[in-house]
């Protein structure tokens, strides 16, 4: 019999899931669903469920405010 290894209370999920990036950034789920399959947000498919790695929530709101400081002050 596998032993099953330990899951730390503390560890960082490596994915999640759309509902989640929904409530993260506020924002619906056609549109979070746009997101995914214009390819604005990277994704994986695990199964039959769709997966958005953490890394890409941190690029996709790191690219956001860059677009936000561009528009309001017209540079990078």
């Amino acid at each position: 019999m596998t032993e099953r290894p330990i899951v730390y209370a503390h560890a960082k999920p490596a994915y999640v899931t759309p509902e989640a990036f929904c409530e993260h950034f506020a924002v619906s789920r056609m549109t979070t669903y746009r997101l995914l399959h214009q390819g604005a947000v990277k994704w994986v498919r695990v199964g039959r469920s769709m997966r958005i790695p953490v890394s890409e929530l941190e690029r996709f709101a790191k690219d956001g405010e860059r677009a936000a400081y561009s528009e309001v002050w017209g540079e990078e």
